[in-house]
């Protein structure tokens, strides 16, 4: 059995590709998934959380996942979102100031279709101050 896996994060803007992995942590709809070599074909519904990918037993990245789905093969995973961020890269201030920004453009909009826009925005910058609040981002 091969040890060789390969976890591909993309997004419409950006793609990272890690080699030779041992594990990825998604956050699963239905609750964390780990993905070892060799698993068993599937496609799951990923929620917004933190993703981390293992190399000898040891984390090498963690990012925060708007969501999406992950089309997972027993060589590859590949994660599809419309964003990933690198947790250390995630700025707390410009979180905050994009959540109360979000919630005054809120404020001034009528038309349904925006104001759905702009709720999905919020729900997703209220992950993101979740995960830096609670610290569910650390190693």
């Amino acid at each position: 059995m091969s040890s060789a896996y390969t976890c591909i994060f993309s997004s419409p803007k950006t793609e990272s590709i890690f080699q030779e992995t041992d594990l990825i942590l998604l956050p699963g709809a239905q609750g964390k998934l780990g993905i070892l070599p060799q698993h068993s074909p599937m496609v799951i519904i990923l929620q917004p959380g933190i993703a981390h990918v293992y190399k000898r037993s040891s984390i090498i990245e963690s990012f925060f996942l708007s969501g999406g789905v992950a089309h997972i093969t027993p060589e590859t995973c590949r994660v599809l979102t419309d964003t990933f961020i690198i947790l250390d890269e995630l700025d707390p201030l410009l979180v905050e100031n994009n959540l109360k920004r979000y919630h005054n453009d809120l404020a001034g909009l009528s038309i349904e279709s925006e104001r759905r826009w702009i709720t999905s925005k919020i729900a997703l910058a209220e992950a993101m101050v979740d995960v830096i609040r609670n610290g569910k981002h650390r190693k």
